[in-house]
Formats: structure tokens, sequence, C-alpha cells
């Protein structure tokens, strides 16, 4: 039979048949091994579908997503950057205009994805306390009350809230709980801000992957957001609580944070938190403080930022999910003494802005 199946594929099929079969047989075990580390560190990150994590992080890898960032940060000769970055914005629909300097005076493509604005560029809309403002330039994916410990990256795809924060806020938090996504175009200022005036305690980095995380992605796959590489900062505002998590992207391993200068992230060599790597943190004796909308950090191309915080009685959201936002944007508010809101009406009041 083995003679005939041989005949059969000949001799100049046969040195491709024995290549595929070895490069399905290799992709086998490596699938093993992914699910059998996972299995031995306990599932860190709640990975509900392993084999479509396991197959998107091959494809999106974290080697060369630093390849990608490494030839973005290729210095481009003087006279090449203004057309080049020219093109760059009608692709991606970037206002240059606002760019705090002059396009000759950025070096690559990376410090014009990095880049600050003109003074006043992004005044916040409200600086009262009882405001939420957006900490970035970008799109509402998903906002509403934290009703479980999954919660949604966007619509009908969700995540492991414990997983993607380092604690579980249902049980460290005393007040209800909200959350929003914001989606960072690749053509967007790639700053993030404070989005009230808060009181950082503690900074957390997760070693992670890079997969992409625009909306068609996080559709499709579960757990993207827990998985990445990411910054948790821990904070306190008005009303209790607040996390904001930086999450990376394919090229956009890279996160700065002023409060950790020294920090580096997108080394390919740590291993990844979803898989076993340890979480590195450093809580501060005294916390931090930043006014609102004072700049907390960077990265470059599309990325994500997420929120959760505790909410008071009568907290609702003014945006509502697919809108374009602006840092300093408010994006919700408590509206004060008088609200008439019970504490079972919170989630109610927060869902109600939300567009299903």
């Amino acid at each position: 039979m083995f003679r005939r199946l041989d005949n059969a594929i000949g001799k100049n099929n046969r040195r491709k048949v024995v290549a595929a079969g070895g490069v399905v047989f290799m992709a086998y075990l490596f699938q093993h091994k992914f699910h059998e580390v996972l299995s031995a560190t306990g599932n860190a990150a709640d990975i509900t579908e392993e084999g479509k994590i396991f197959w998107i992080r091959h494809l999106f890898g974290r080697i060369r997503s630093s390849y990608q960032g490494e030839f973005f940060g290729q210095r481009l000769p003087v006279h090449m950057r203004e057309s080049i970055y020219q093109t760059f914005a009608r692709v991606t629909g970037a206002d240059l205009s606002e760019a705090r300097f002059p396009l000759d005076s950025y070096h690559s493509v990376n410090e014009l994805f990095a880049r600050t604005l003109k003074d006043g560029a992004r005044p916040p809309e409200d600086p009262s306390p009882s405001a939420l403002l957006s900490p970035v330039d970008g799109v509402v994916m998903r906002c509403g009350p934290v009703r479980s410990d999954r919660v949604e990256q966007v619509k009908g795809s969700t995540y492991n809230l414990r997983s993607f924060l380092g604690e579980n806020p249902r049980r460290t938090c005393r007040n209800p709980l909200a959350y929003i996504v914001l989606y960072l175009p690749p053509g967007a200022y790639h700053h993030f801000h404070a989005p009230s005036r808060l009181e950082v305690q503690t900074t957390r980095h997760f070693a992670g992957e890079t997969i992409p995380v625009f909306k068609g992605m996080l559709s499709r796959i579960n757990d993207i957001l827990s998985v990445n590489e990411r910054i948790v900062l821990v904070s306190e505002w008005a009303f209790g609580k607040l996390f904001l998590g930086a999450v990376g992207s394919y090229g956009v391993g890279t996160i700065k944070t002023w409060l950790e200068p020294s920090l580096k992230t997108n080394e390919w060599r740590n291993v990844g938190c979803h898989y076993g790597g340890d979480v590195w943190s450093n809580s501060y004796d005294v916390p931090m403080k930043v006014e609102s909308g004072g700049r907390l950090g960077n990265f470059r191309m599309g990325s994500t930022v997420v929120l959760v915080f505790e909410v008071p009685s009568g907290f609702s959201f003014s945006v509502s999910e697919g809108q374009s936002v602006k840092v300093g944007q408010r994006i919700g508010r408590w509206p004060g003494e008088g609200g008439g809101a019970t504490e079972t009406e919170t989630g109610t009041a927060v869902e109600q802005k939300v567009k299903r």
C-alpha cells in the first residue's frame, strides 16, 4: 500500500509532502506545548479560546513586532521627511497641523507617532472632580457597568478583568464599577493623559503579546486585551479607585510612562505574564499626584486604553459606542448632590448611555 502511495505521489512531489508533513507535525507539537504551559501555570489570563490565541500570536509575533518597531525607528534623511510624513497623514487621516514642531524635525516615523501637540490643542472640557475626561484621542469601542469578572472588549467578545488589571476590582473596590475601552487609530495623537485628578499608587507592567487591537480582531477572539503587552496604573480619583490600562498592539509594544522613565517594554525575551511570567510592579510610598489632563505617557501606532473605575450613584456616560473622542473631552459625569439615584440604579444610569 505504501509503495502504491509513493508511486502516486511521484518523486517530484515527495519532498514537498515530507516538508508539509514536518510543518504540520511541528505546529502540532508547539500548540500542544502552549496548552501544556497554560495548564501548568494555571491559565493566569483565563484564556477561553486557547487555539485562536496560539495561532494569532504566531502570525503577529513579538519578534516580528519588534522588527517593525525598529524599522519605523530608522532615522530618515531630512529632505525626505516632510513628503513621507505628509503621505502618512493622507493614508491615516492624521492632523499634522497640530504637531508642536516642524515636520522635518522628527527624525523617524516613530517620533512622528509620539509627537506632542501645540499648547492649548486639548484644553480640558470640564476639569471639575465630578467629570471623567477622555485620556486619549480615539474611538469608543465599549462602555458600561462592570457586572461580572469578564467584561466585553467589543460587543460579543470578552476578557477577564482580574487578569487584565492584576487584581480583582470587584473584591478590592467597595462601590459600583464602570469601564470604557478606547481605541487609538494609527493616525491619532498617541499620548495618554489623566482622565481626572489622580493620585497614582502603583504602576504594573505585564509582558505579553502584540496582537492587533482593531475592532475586527477584538470581535473575533476573546482575551486579546488580557494577553497583550500593557501598563496598568492603579490610582484614586474623587470617587474611589481608577485603573488605567495602556495596551500595546502589533508594532506598538513599546509603551512609555513618565511615572517610570526607566521601565522598558516590548522586550521579546520577557516571558509573557499569561503563561508564567512575573508582573513587574512598583508601589509608591507617597502617591504621585497628576492633575486632570496631565500627560501620563505615550505609545506608537494603533493602541488601546481601558479605564475601569468606581462610580458614585447617578454617574452616567456622555458618549456612545463608535463615537470619536479627543483628549480632555468629557466622557462621563456625576451630577452631584440630589442626583436621586440609588446604588442599584447606578448600573442602569451607566448602561442607558450605551447604544446596544
